[in-house]
């Protein structure tokens, strides 16, 4: 994939950071990246394209939209991601009239005016590093929920935690303008002198801003104070390249965000304070809690006093290192190798958004008999009139797609110029054979493929889910010859299940089996991966979809329930069931690409 990263900033912050580390990750990943942003971070950063995006005036914002759109027309992205607002205004306006995707990641809070609530900067989708972040986006915002994902800054740790220095050392760590900034001078003026004081051997080590060389600001004044009331026990270090070698070379650190997790990461006590919050000492009882707004940084203000602060201060200092099943935990969770891979299926998504812009008319059938059948359940269409529906589909351009060419264009495994303009997929839903011998001619002379789902197990030869009593006949099903002849014919194969039992009403242990090792069978007689899952008589709930998920399903369609596209939830995927007395008006209805939405608001949904 093809990755442009756009950021503004003037100083290496965290947000600056992230990009840098990621960026390098994804190249080792094997995508190719470009990176656009203010200048003065290139030693840091690697080689990119400087774009003073922090200057925020009309006339630079013109010329850095077409510096942007000429980049797109040379490197020809797949996706812009955008890292702060003033990169997602202009990457914004440069996507427009493209193919190309807009990802913004959002560090922290947004000023909230009437522009940032009525207009979507932010593109495609969105990433929200804390919680906080993603309820603020939603609640202040108004943006939409079903676009915003939660992905942390992760990083890479080094290997191996180095021993604690054997005087004790407090670093404050971050950065020392606006409200960081007031909160280093209140640390400095009433916590600092007194854990000083108390603790003859501590060490102090201011790291952020450039060096403070005259009293023009509080963070000055309290600096100068503290220097003077206690020479040689402290130090300030500015900016620093190698964040991790200070953490290192302490026993404590105060910090949020990003320097939270290196510093957790390390085995060292950490002091959870950011511009929003004191989280406190970090522990296994509250990183959840504290995660919540990345560590202090990015939730709602809440005051803090001196004393609390110290008394956590205390506590840190009464261990000898900080909680190693915590450092742990960290590692693994926020590991960047596995957190890339999320932010490239955000990409994924984003992109798809782009080229499937609308809703994908996803039609449901089921029998193909060749003549009507006495069913309470209409769900049939014969042979004649699924003939119709083929040449209604030929006469209005609708071409028919299977939703595993939907994965290959997702994946870049398909070029989109060969994507139709206007795809439906045709679905089957348990493995009749009548499929095979009414619908599969009719299909195959217009070369045309679909998308059946099975039941997992061969042993069935007739629909009994269907028996009510009343003595119908029942209809035969696929044999496991059969079910090859449309696989060589190109059909997709999903699951449905084992047994086409009602799913919620499942054990768990059942539910696992039906479908999760239903998928191992049937991939076992078809000798290829199944891709798609369809929920029986779409009866399913939060429970059925995680373990769809868990399964190692890509998909799962349902039945009248779904969100307005099939990114806002791959496994809820709305498909709209087809009946015997189908008109052709409805037809028409049915796969249009309105035909979601109108769906949606006619049962107030």
């Amino acid at each position: 994939m093809r990755i442009l990263h756009v950021f503004s900033g003037n100083i290496f912050t965290g947000a600056v950071e992230h990009v840098a580390e990621l960026a390098a990750q994804q190249r080792k990943n094997g995508d190719e990246v470009c990176l656009m942003g203010d200048t003065g971070q290139e030693h840091r950063v690697g080689p990119y394209i400087a774009l003073a995006i922090d200057n925020r005036s009309y006339p630079k914002r013109f010329t850095n939209v077409l510096a942007i759109k000429k980049c797109i027309k040379r490197f020809r992205p797949d996706v812009i991601h955008a890292h702060s607002r003033a990169a997602s205004w202009v990457a914004k306006r440069a996507c427009s009239g493209t193919k190309v995707a807009l990802v913004s990641t959002i560090h922290g809070r947004q000023h909230v005016h009437y522009s940032s609530k009525k207009y979507n900067d932010y593109g495609d989708e969105i990433i929200a590093i804390s919680s906080s972040i993603r309820t603020h986006l939603i609640h202040e915002l108004n943006k939409d929920p079903l676009r915003i994902q939660v992905i942390p800054n992760a990083l890479n740790f080094p290997t191996e935690i180095a021993p604690l220095p054997a005087q004790p050392v407090v670093s404050l760590i971050g950065r020392l303008n606006g409200p960081k900034g007031e909160t280093a001078a209140r640390l400095m003026t009433e916590v600092l002198p007194e854990l000083l004081n108390q603790y003859v051997d501590l060490k102090f080590k201011l790291v952020g801003g450039e060096r403070i060389e005259s009293a023009n600001s509080p963070i000055d004044d309290a600096w100068k104070a503290l220097v003077a009331q206690f020479p040689g026990r402290t130090e300030h270090l500015g900016f620093v390249d190698d964040v991790q070698a200070v953490i290192d070379t302490s026993t404590v650190v105060i910090g949020a965000g990003r320097v939270a997790l290196r510093a957790l990461a390390a085995g060292r006590a950490v002091l959870a304070l950011g511009e929003s919050e004191f989280c406190g000492l970090l522990s296994t009882d509250n990183f959840d809690a504290a995660f919540l707004s990345n560590f202090g940084d990015t939730g709602q203000k809440k005051p803090w006093s001196a004393n609390e602060f110290i008394a956590a201060f205390q506590q840190a200092n009464k261990v000898s290192t900080g909680d190693l099943s915590l450092a742990n935990r960290v590692r693994q969770e926020f590991s960047l190798v596995e957190k890339s891979l999320e932010i490239q299926e955000v990409y994924r998504k984003a992109r798809m958004r782009r080229l499937v812009p609308d809703w994908m008319p996803v039609l449901m059938y089921h029998k193909v008999p060749e003549q009507p059948i006495d069913t309470p359940h209409r769900i049939f269409v014969t042979r004649r009139n699924f003939q119709k529906h083929i040449n209604y589909l030929r006469l209005f351009n609708r071409t028919p797609v299977r939703f595993q060419d939907y994965f290959d264009l997702r994946n870049g495994k398909l070029d989109p110029k060969r994507w139709p303009k206007n795809p439906v997929v045709l679905s089957f839903d348990d493995g009749y054979r009548d499929n095979l011998i009414h619908a599969l001619p009719l299909l195959k002379a217009k070369a045309w493929k679909a998308t059946l789902f099975v039941l997992c197990d061969r042993i069935p030869t007739e629909n009994f889910w269907d028996e009510d009593g009343r003595g119908l006949a029942t209809s035969k099903l696929l044999s496991a010859s059969e079910l090859a002849t449309l696989q060589r014919e190109d059909w997709e194969i999903g699951a449905h299940t084992f047994s086409h039992s009602h799913l919620p009403k499942l054990s768990t242990e059942a539910l696992q089996q039906e479908v999760g090792a239903g998928k191992l069978v049937l991939e076992k007689e078809l000798n290829r991966p199944v891709l798609g899952f369809a929920y029986p008589y779409g009866d399913f709930g939060d429970r059925e979809e995680a373990m769809a998920r868990q399964a190692g399903y890509s998909y799962a369609v349902s039945t009248d329930t779904g969100a307005l596209h099939q990114e806002d939830n791959l496994f809820r995927i709305f498909r709209v069931n087809i009946f015997p007395e189908e008109s052709l008006f409805s037809f028409w209805k049915k796969t249009s690409r309105w035909y979601r939405q109108y769906y949606f608001r006619k049962r107030g949904k």
